[in-house]
């Protein structure tokens, strides 16, 4: 006897068991067929990471804000290490320092290093090494220039 489509059937469970596997069969495609689309989207998004993070990088470096701030950042601090560098030189020049003096200088002098090793990273940095000006220094020594000259 052959068998009849569900579809076909007067039998109405049939007709609703068949009905149901054949949602349930679209229900899956359509979640393994999103699965799929989302995985290509992921690879597409990782291959590109690399480049895409390139340029974006690229972009900050060279924009305008980026220009005007580092330029701006290695001219202020250049002058902030040569003011500390005077205030060291004054606080060195007592022949016997109190130790309010003598903290006060080793402040400066840490104050200096400080700042000497933040001048120092900006000009190592992606975004900002290659706008410092030329007559400044390209780095600065904290073992030499953040102590009193005698």
């Amino acid at each position: 006897m052959p068998r009849n489509p569900y579809y076909e059937s007067d039998n109405p469970s049939t007709v609703v068991r068949g009905a149901t596997w054949r949602g349930g069969i679209w229900v899956l495609a359509v979640v393994l067929i999103a699965f799929a689309i989302g995985a290509v989207i992921l690879v597409i998004n990782t291959i590109a990471a690399s480049p895409r993070g390139q340029a974006q990088a690229y972009q900050q470096k060279e924009s305008a804000n980026n220009r005007v701030f580092a330029q701006q950042y290695f001219e202020q601090t250049s002058a902030e290490i040569i003011a500390t560098k005077a205030k060291i030189n004054r606080a060195g020049l007592v022949l016997n320092p109190t130790e309010k003096q003598q903290a006060n200088l080793e402040g400066l002098q840490s104050y200096c290093s400080t700042i000497v090793g933040q001048y120092n990273a900006a000009g190592r940095s992606y975004t900002t090494q290659q706008f410092k000006a030329a007559d400044l220094p390209a780095t600065w020594d904290p073992t030499t220039d953040c102590e009193p000259t005698k």
